[in-house]
């Protein structure tokens, strides 16, 4: 039997280096999700080369700055550290070598 690695834990801000209340991350596999609150906003698949984005990926201020520090430690491409970046991702349906797929019916997670 394998098992697949699994880890959760808060996001760190790279500002203070605190654990960031309501921001999460979880490693499953090849898999990287970031949740904001209650809401999965972004899943970078580094096995498919795939980043999946949520509707709500734009929801609050809280939700954009926490989601621009999540590309920031975890995309590894400077252009999705910001709203406009993440959006033309979104329209490109590309960041560098992965495919952006836009989520817009919640059914790829």
């Amino acid at each position: 039997m394998s098992h697949t690695y699994f880890n959760t834990t808060n996001l760190e801000s790279s500002r203070t280096g605190r654990k960031v209340p309501n921001q999460y991350v979880a490693e499953i596999g090849a898999k990287i999700y970031f949740q904001s609150y209650q809401s999965l906003i972004a899943v970078i698949d580094n096995k498919e080369k795939t980043v999946t984005i949520t509707p709500d990926w734009n929801y609050s201020n809280t939700t954009a700055k926490y989601r621009n520090e999540f590309f920031k430690q975890y995309g590894y491409w400077g252009e999705m550290e910001s709203t406009k970046g993440v959006q033309k991702a979104i329209d490109d349906g590309k960041v560098g070598s992965y495919k952006v797929i836009y989520d817009k019916d919640r059914q790829l997670y």
